[in-house]
């Protein structure tokens, strides 16, 4: 339809201003995209980055609670057009897991000016859409990470440690993530022991095997 066409005009004219850095008018086009078509869980998706990264040396759009808005709508309509594109289910975990970073960075916010209640629902809901996340999109080992920091901070240790574990059998570079994020500080003992057991279990699966 010709409102339809309008907005994937405007989208790609967005796309191509963000390609050259140019943040603020890559946002007005993108917003014009979602007047036309706001159930568009592309747009969505590429306003919730711009609000949640859109920094650079001429201006900085960073707006934490539009972006988790952002994130959640991209998310929300991106769920039903999974069975007829399989793509779309990238984009709902990764939007679910973009929601979760918003909602902690609000939380770490919060925390600073000591409004502990907010604080506190914040990173409850960062919780809950880490974990989204990984049920959404499995094979988005990020997803993991940010469930296991996020648990951590909420003092749900045994949650923490076997959402890392699924990070770290992905790939051994988390076990680096997690030896310097303060937000595992609460648990690093536990941490620690985590390592150990994977770094025997290697070598345990290493001996058997090179005796097959």
């Amino acid at each position: 339809t010709p409102i339809l066409t309008q907005a994937r005009e405007f989208y790609n004219i967005g796309r191509d201003r963000l390609s050259k850095g140019l943040l603020d008018k890559a946002l007005e086009a993108f917003l014009k995209a979602e007047k036309k078509n706001d159930t568009d869980f592309l747009t969505q998706y590429v306003l919730g980055h711009v609000y949640l990264y859109g920094v650079n040396e001429d201006c900085n759009l960073v707006d934490l609670p539009k972006a988790e808005k952002h994130f959640r709508d991209a998310a929300r309509y991106a769920k039903p057009e999974v069975p007829h594109l399989p793509e779309a289910q990238k984009y709902c975990g990764e939007a679910y897991f973009h929601a979760s970073v918003a909602c902690y960075a609000q939380a770490s916010e919060k925390q600073q000016t000591r409004d502990t209640a907010e604080a506190k629902r914040l990173l409850s809901e960062a919780v809950t859409l880490a974990k989204r996340a990984t049920e959404v999109y499995p094979e988005f080992s990020e997803a993991f990470y940010q469930y296991a920091k996020t648990c951590a901070v909420a003092g749900e240790t045994q949650a923490a440690l076997q959402s890392l574990e699924v990070a770290v059998k992905t790939d051994r570079n988390y076990c680096l993530k997690a030896d310097i994020d303060r937000d595992f500080a609460g648990i690093r003992p536990n941490i620690l022991q985590l390592f150990k057991t994977l770094c025997q279990q290697a070598e345990k699966e290493a001996k058997t095997a090179s005796t097959e």
